[in-house]
């Protein structure tokens, strides 16, 4: 039966005056864009529920879920197809004991008003707001981002930004902080001061770039990722269920998290063993290249959806499953 296994000062002007502004109407053209692909909400998360979904379809799989924030609709989605799911999450989101950190960073970046600000995760902007609203800073953030260009890493992010009131100009080519990062470096003049609202993990690299061209660079973090203490159990069950091959696919949704299930591995000495695994014979799923990354380094080929969203991640993994049966049922005939 499917189910869940669980265990116990002066301002710059801004960077749009030496740069082209943007051409009248193209907001309103964007937003219609985005109303009809859907990537003003969060319905790629949202699985289908017609004709070409079984409630059986995964009947008799095992799948790894490795993701915390937004694990339940990876869950939901597999468990209703009639998997069974080991739910391991390598990482945790986490938030400052105290705001006082994040406020006072929020003091700076609204002080010097940014000429531009990159917005990496939906949900790094919405907390950033709430965290700023219940100081009394969100009017003031808002007014200082309103004179910015905000560029996102990708749809989710361009959600959050306009759901705080706001709206950007412009998304990323590749849906990578590198690729935005490259994009700021590519069409804005240096010298600017820059503002990055960075996700849990915060990659160095990314800003020691901006910092080498633009004179300012702030950054915010509204939350962390940590890792699983050793009274979580979950982890070392997945990590041998991976070794035992007892597993048919397990998914991934940030390079951090498969680095934590290695590092969990090597510290329980079976880190081989699970690359190993994860090479032939449990399928590996990543929700796009970033996350594919640390996977391709140790030699293992995860999927990957050619959009990079939790739904299209869903699908591909139902999709290859249900092929992968087909292909057991018919070499038993043959």
């Amino acid at each position: 039966m499917a189910g869940v296994l669980t265990g116990p000062g002066g301002v710059l002007r801004r960077a749009r005056d030496h740069v082209s502004r943007r051409a009248p109407g193209r907001t309103r053209a964007r937003v219609a864009r985005a109303s009809e692909t859907g990537a003003m909400s969060d319905d790629d998360t949202q699985t289908p529920t017609g004709p070409g979904i079984r409630g059986d379809q995964l009947e008799g799989r095992r799948i790894g879920v490795t993701s915390d924030r937004r694990s339940s609709d990876l869950i939901d989605a597999f468990t209703r197809r009639g998997a069974q799911v080991l739910h391991a999450p390598t990482l945790r989101i986490t938030h400052a004991q105290e705001d006082g950190p994040l406020l006072d960073d929020t003091r700076a970046l609204i002080a010097a008003r940014p000429d531009v600000l990159l917005a990496i995760t939906g949900y790094g902007i919405r907390r950033w707001f709430e965290v700023a609203d219940a100081g009394g800073l969100a009017t003031d953030l808002r007014g200082a981002l309103a004179g910015a260009d905000i560029l996102v890493r990708g749809p989710k992010a361009r959600g959050g930004v306009r759901a705080v009131g706001l709206d950007d100009a412009g998304m990323s080519v590749e849906e990578t902080t590198t690729s935005l990062v490259d994009k700021v470096l590519a069409e804005y003049p240096p010298g600017l001061s820059v503002g990055v609202q960075v996700h849990g993990y915060t990659d160095e690299v990314q800003l020691d770039r901006l910092r080498a061209v633009h004179r300012q660079v702030l950054v915010v973090a509204p939350y962390r990722w940590t890792a699983v203490d050793d009274t979580d159990e979950r982890v070392q069950r997945l990590v041998a269920a991976l070794c035992a091959r007892e597993l048919d696919a397990v998914t991934f949704t940030s390079a951090p998290a498969v680095e934590a299930l290695l590092a969990a591995a090597e510290g329980m000495g079976v880190y081989a063993q699970v690359v190993a695994a994860l090479q032939d014979g449990v399928q590996a799923a990543a929700v796009g290249p970033v996350t594919a990354a640390p996977l391709l380094a140790v030699g293992v080929e995860p999927i990957q959806p050619e959009r990079f969203r939790m739904g299209a991640l869903i699908r591909l993994v139902c999709d290859r499953l249900d092929v992968a049966a087909a292909e057991d049922v018919q070499g038993q005939r043959g």
